[in-house]
């Protein structure tokens, strides 16, 4: 269960950390 939830907390970080740079370029 600890695994699966570093895993989906990792995954979200990931996708944020896309987004916001994503936000910055198209800003």
């Amino acid at each position: 269960a600890v695994r699966r939830g570093s895993t989906v907390v990792g995954v979200q970080g990931k996708d944020c950390v896309v987004l916001a740079v994503e936000k910055r370029a198209i800003a």
